[in-house]
């Protein structure tokens, strides 16, 4: 038998999410701006009367602002859409854009009729009589009106995201400059007072302001360009026209006679592109990170999302019970749930300055950060030093610029593809576009011959671009020559640093002085112990005397990094390299493995131990080609010094540069090296090394040379040459008197 039982009542299920709701209500204000805004077009139809009624009674005259108003409410709602007018900011500040219009047409209304004239449609329509009247019958018109008018002026600046002073610049554009000759005018006061209008007239066009007119051309036949300030935009030349006895142009000096300097237009470089961001499904990601998180026991609150030119941050708020070292070691994990791009993700806890902890994640398309867009923002605007360089924008999409007088000296590593040389080309753009050959000085080297090649000629340049490695160590040693004597003066001209002697001067009279190296590790090569030497000297002391080193290199390792190096340097930037060690050797920390390449960077400032995630922006070859070109065409030849390029003839080595033939090629610890062998009956380059303080690379040249003298036996293997002399039964010992083998040189 059939088991009986209640039957089941119908019912009808309607779930509908919040995204739903979001979207039916966008839709719907969107569609209610376009009805809106026909009603407006075509107000004789029915429905469009229907509309226009309910909206000129609402807001009178300021109705037109509404379907503005319903259509930026509109695409708030959706999420996917991203454009820079969706904003909550611009949606508040035209509806208060549209309350102050309404206000302000109906506060001068009269009360007798001002009701009757909001009910049809007038003035500021309903919503305006009741503002109107409540601000009139509280603190009367007189005070009304400085208040819509303040809420009209808030609302502009809301709306255009622009400050008060802003504000008042752009209305100030568009009102027309006169400048009549006055003293002209009333000079022939009293002779106009007997004659008729109309003579009057046309003597003022006859005589009056057409003598004027050309008496002032016929005047100015001497024009001086002034150098305008580079922390704004270069377009126009600002020309001054007068006497030229009064002026006394500072770079003309310097730059010999007739000769003034014109900063390169930013019209040199190229245009921004429109491309845009692609940073996937942020939503999506936030609840995948919020939820891998939680399966390990890790309670975490989604604070905000930064979306970057390279990574986007997700910014999260732990529990107090959370250990940040336990959010730390989740990049492996959530590079999996997320699915990144890279097949990693960077993990910064905390973000300083905050409680909060940074998950970057690599978007899925990039954007290309163009060099113009940075020397044309607000902070390299603010910049007013001339050795002052954008660096690249954040995590966020902030500029970010540092002043390199303030670092003093700056490091930077990165493997092959990374960006490094690029990053040079930055720096030098942003210093050889606001300051003169006479302000700044540059020094390249260039191992590659490919990267700062270019620049040769150019009028900035104190020696040629350096090409040539066993003449690269001279420049440190002259560097540190060149420092000593500017203490000197200083000292004479009883003043701390560079900044004061030129003052004292009156004039730029000392340049500053910039030594960039694309490849570090080539120099320290040639000579490990003098130029390490010279570098540390030069990071110790040459801040005040305005000589900066800019060091960089593709792997960063211990003996080209020397402790005594990282030191005295503490501004460094990682860029993309091989391997977790050699993060930690740059920056002291991990982080730079897991870099994107092409610009993505760590930079360290010298007052902070944490780094700071910046995408560097990127220089063109026609960029590069089109700033030369105008450099060269100021119609100033650069002024070299010989003597960078001949201290001390070289680097400290050059006399071990060949592997045998004269004395006079040997390395100048030759006679200590053969001592060490003989006294230790066996050659290696780790003892050498061990004895003398130098690098490998300077011991097996000195062992070679030992080798080709007949002091050691040929390699064998991984043991130890053989000695072939002692210091009673070498074939030179006739020659060695004193001190063993050591007169073979």
């Amino acid at each position: 038998m059939a088991k009986r039982g209640r039957k089941k009542k119908f019912k009808l299920d309607f779930n509908v999410s919040k995204e739903t709701w979001l979207s039916i209500l966008s839709l719907f204000l969107i569609l209610l701006s376009f009805i809106s805004l026909v009603s407006f077009i075509a107000p004789d139809y029915s429905i469009n009367k229907i509309v226009q009624t309910i909206l000129r009674g609402g807001f009178g005259y300021a109705s037109f602002i509404a379907p503005i108003f319903f259509g930026l409410f509109g695409i708030l709602f959706i999420e996917q859409l991203d454009i820079k007018i969706k904003n909550s900011r611009i949606v508040i500040g035209v509806f208060l854009l549209m309350l102050s219009l309404a206000s302000i047409f109906h506060v001068f209304i009269s009360e007798s009729t001002s009701y009757n004239l909001a009910v049809a449609g007038k003035g500021g329509g309903i919503l305006g009589y009741y503002i109107s009247d409540l601000l009139k019958s509280t603190i009367s018109i007189y005070g009304a009106i400085p208040l819509i008018l303040t809420s009209l002026v808030v609302s502009l600046i809301l709306t255009l995201d622009m400050s008060l002073g802003q504000l008042l610049g752009f209305f100030k554009v568009g009102i027309p400059q006169f400048n009549f000759k006055l003293p002209a005018f009333l000079n022939r006061k009293k002779e106009y007072m007997d004659m008729g209008e109309a003579d009057v007239v046309n003597d003022i066009l006859d005589k009056g302001f057409a003598e004027e007119s050309i008496r002032t051309y016929e005047e100015v036949e001497t024009k001086i360009e002034i150098i305008p300030t580079m922390a704004e935009p270069q377009e126009d030349k600002h020309i001054f026209t007068g006497s030229t006895e009064s002026i006394t142009p500072v770079s003309a000096k310097p730059l010999g006679v007739d000769k003034i300097w014109s900063p390169p237009p930013l019209d040199l470089l190229a245009e921004p592109s429109n491309e845009s961001i692609d940073s996937g499904n942020i939503k999506e990601r936030s609840r995948l990170i919020k939820e891998k998180l939680q399966n390990f026991g890790i309670r975490v609150e989604m604070v905000a999302t930064n979306p970057g030119p390279s990574v986007t941050q997700y910014v999260l708020k732990a529990g107090s019970e959370v250990r940040l070292a336990k959010i730390a070691n989740m990049h492996t994990d959530l590079a999996m749930a997320l699915a990144s791009p890279s097949g990693s993700v960077r993990i910064e806890a905390p973000i300083p300055g905050t409680s909060f902890v940074g998950v970057e994640v690599p978007n899925n398309k990039r954007a290309m950060v163009s060099f113009k867009t940075l020397m044309t923002s607000a902070p390299m605007k603010a910049m007013k030093s001339k050795l002052g360089m954008v660096i690249g924008k954040d995590v966020g999409g902030q500029v970010y610029t540092y002043d390199i007088g303030k670092m003093p000296h700056l490091l930077v590593a990165g493997a092959t593809g990374s960006g490094k040389s690029i990053f040079i080309h930055n720096i030098l753009f942003s210093i050889l576009f606001r300051a003169s050959p006479q302000e700044v000085k540059f020094i390249l080297i260039d191992p590659k011959r490919v990267e700062l090649t270019h620049y040769q000629g150019i009028p900035h340049l104190l020696t040629p671009v350096v090409t040539d490695m066993d003449k690269a160590p001279s420049v440190f040693k002259w560097a540190v020559t060149e420092m000593e004597n500017r203490y000197k003066k200083f000292e004479q001209e009883k003043v701390m640093n560079i900044d004061g002697y030129n003052e004292k001067a009156g004039f730029q009279s000392m340049p500053y002085i910039i030594i960039i190296v694309d490849e570090f590790a080539e120099i320290m090569i040639q000579d490990p112990s003098g130029v390490e030497k010279s570098v540390v000297r030069l990071a110790q002391l040459a801040r005040a005397t305005g000589i900066h080193l800019v060091l960089a290199l593709q792997r960063p390792t211990t003996n080209v990094i020397t402790g005594l190096i990282k030191a005295n340097i503490p501004s460094r930037i990682a860029f993309n390299v091989t391997s977790n060690v050699d993060s930690r050797v740059i920056i002291d920390q991990p982080g730079a493995e897991k870099l994107l390449g092409k610009g993505d960077m760590l930079f360290v400032p010298p007052d902070s131990a944490k780094p700071v995630r910046l995408q560097g922006a990127f220089v063109s070859p026609g960029e590069i080609k089109n700033l030369v070109d105008y450099l060269k065409g100021q119609g100033l030849t650069p002024e070299y010094k010989e003597e960078v390029l001949s201290m001390g003839g070289g680097s400290n080595n050059s006399k071990g540069g060949s592997s045998g033939g004269d004395s006079d090629d040997l390395d100048e610890l030759f006679d200590d090296s053969v001592d060490i062998v003989v006294a230790a009956g066996r050659g290696s380059a780790s003892l050498l090394q061990t004895k003398l303080s130098i690098g490998y690379a300077r011991a097996a040249r000195i062992l070679t040379q030992l080798e080709d003298k007949g002091i050691v036996g040929p390699a064998q293997g991984s043991k130890p040459r053989d000695v072939l002399v002692s210091s009673s039964g070498s074939p030179y010992a006739d020659e060695m008197p004193s001190k063993g083998v050591s007169s073979l040189r």
